[in-house]
Parts: C-alpha cells; structure tokens; sequence
C-alpha cells in the first residue's frame, strides 16, 4: 500500500492565499509592537508591571529580547511548515497579541 510523507514540507509563499499572508504580516508587526511596548514598559519599573508569567513582574531588557527572538522563531517558523497552522497561528497570534498591545495603550504605555 501507499505510505504517507510524514517529512516536514515547506510551503513556498507564493502559495499562500492572500489572507494568509496578511494574517502572517499582522501576527509580525503585532509580535514586533508588544515586543517594543514591553522593553518601553520595563524602562519604568516603578509604573508598569509585566504581566507574562514567563518573564516576571520586571524582567531586563535582556530576558525581554532572549523572550522576544525565541517567540519569534516559533511565530515565523511554524507557519511555513504546518499548513494547518497557516490558518490559526496568525488569527489567534495576532488576537492575543493585538489585545496585548491595547492593554499596554490603555495604561499608558508607548513604543519607542
């Protein structure tokens, strides 16, 4: 009988529909604006407190970017291998961290 490819497949971008790859393009700048409203947020220890259990309550500049460049390579990469999560990761990605961004807008808090 026939046997499955069960090899990682990397599918091109000229592939991807055109909502997937504004889904992608929203799910990077929402992941680049959380990663700046954070690093601004951790700048002010004394106003802000970070929320992500996986930080702490006032992680340095280097824990923040160490978070930030491992969560991009899952974010960037996960995508092009998984053809299912093409669809999810950006939709759910760039709601949690669009929410994220809103939240540091809300309390004041501004990417520089």
């Amino acid at each position: 009988g026939a046997t499955e490819d069960t090899r990682l497949k990397i599918t091109p971008w000229a592939e991807w529909t055109t909502t997937q790859k504004l889904g992608y393009g929203a799910l990077i700048l929402g992941h680049q604006l959380d990663w700046a409203q954070t690093r601004t947020a951790m700048r002010q220890p004394h106003r802000f407190q970070e929320m992500n259990p996986l930080l702490g309550s006032h992680p340095s500049t280097g824990r923040i970017d160490k978070h930030f460049f491992l969560t991009s390579l899952l974010f960037y990469s996960l995508p092009w291998v998984c053809d299912a999560c093409r669809q999810g990761v950006p939709v759910v990605g760039t709601v949690f961290l669009l929410n994220a961004s809103r939240n540091h807008f809300y309390v004041g808090v501004r990417a520089r």
